[in-house]
């Protein structure tokens, strides 16, 4: 009896099928791309992130908090570096500094727009204003994400304090959106990947707790997220 082909547990190259990405998708609840991102636009992306660490270093340096600027360190660790004796002073994120000429190409890069386009079903994309990107420094609890469901962000009434959304509506809008995520530098299991938990958006939209009043967080218990 013939079997059905095998479904790849990710996607490799800058050709992707988008028939196979929607399949793919629809079946995990996300997908990996491997390869897909010319080096070009990775290193248009570190460079103007460079220059941001640039400006955080010189005034860390004339605040008096370092010696050093550490502009001998690589890309990968000077961030590290900078705040490695003090850091409670790390930013948690980057975001409203991220209007930089040379991420564009990232954000707009044409293949990755026709993914977006066939996971959505529409030539019309919105790139939501609070794009960001995290710093992930060694045992800084400030970097540390907790267990959740994007969409439980959408249904929080925190973010909704003028009326409580109907379910319907939550799944309308939760649906209307993609979220996209590249490292800048190599991301492992030793030093910090992206986690999912496959299928968990198939059990709906959990409820989430509201914890940190310094980072406001949502939570979801993880043994929520399983099928």
């Amino acid at each position: 009896m013939a079997s059905e082909p095998a479904i790849p547990r990710c996607l490799k190259g800058r050709a992707i099928d988008p028939t196979e990405l929607k399949q793919l998708f629809s079946l995990n609840g996300y997908v990996i791309i491997k390869e897909f991102l010319p080096l070009s636009i990775l290193q248009s992306a570190q460079e103007e992130l460079q220059t941001l660490v640039d400006q955080t270093a010189e005034r860390l340096l004339s605040e008096g908090y370092i010696s050093s600027t550490f502009k001998e360190q690589p890309f990968s660790k000077r961030l590290m570096k900078v705040f490695e004796t003090n850091p409670h002073l790390a930013p948690k994120i980057y975001r409203s500094e991220l209007h930089l000429k040379g991420l564009f190409p990232l954000f707009f890069h044409p293949p990755l727009l026709d993914l977006i386009e066939a996971l959505l079903g529409t030539e019309e994309i919105r790139l939501y204003p609070n794009y960001t990107v995290r710093p992930k420094l060694p045992g800084n609890v400030k970097h540390e994400v907790l267990w959740h469901q994007d969409a439980g962000y959408t249904k929080h009434p925190l973010w909704h304090a003028e009326r409580e959304l109907s379910e319907e509506e939550i799944l309308k809008m939760a649906r209307s959106m993609v979220n996209v995520w590249t490292p800048l530098v190599p991301a492992t299991e030793e030093n910090g990947c992206m986690q999912f938990v496959v299928k968990s958006h198939t059990v709906g939209i959990q409820r989430h707790l509201h914890k940190g009043a310094l980072f406001c967080f949502l939570h979801v218990y993880k043994s929520c997220l399983f099928v």
